[in-house]
């Protein structure tokens, strides 16, 4: 088989298999029901169709994540500092 040709059948298989897992994350986030497809027209009638849950946050649980995302830069350049810091140090003999 050619590499072009192979390649391409990759990324078919890719895309389908994603396909399949996102309508089945939809399913799952719906609480295991096919309501999505149903306000989409796509089923007459919704129901059990899988496993699922409740995945919302609680008020606090989410307070306390809209803070880490508005101080994501800050966070994420600390870490970054003390993470070189910690290289240079032990580096810096050699």
């Amino acid at each position: 088989m050619k590499p072009k040709i192979l390649f391409q059948a990759k990324a078919v298989c890719s895309a389908s298999m994603m396909t399949a897992l996102s309508k089945r994350a939809e399913i799952i986030w719906e609480k295991g029901t096919n309501r999505s497809q149903f306000f989409r027209g796509e089923v007459d009638k919704y129901s059990w169709v899988d496993t699922g849950s409740s995945f919302l946050p609680s008020e606090i649980i989410s307070a306390f994540l809209w803070a880490q995302i508005e101080n994501m830069r800050d966070i994420q350049d600390k870490k970054r500092i003390k993470i070189w810091n910690r290289y240079y140090k032990g580096l810096f003999q050699l």
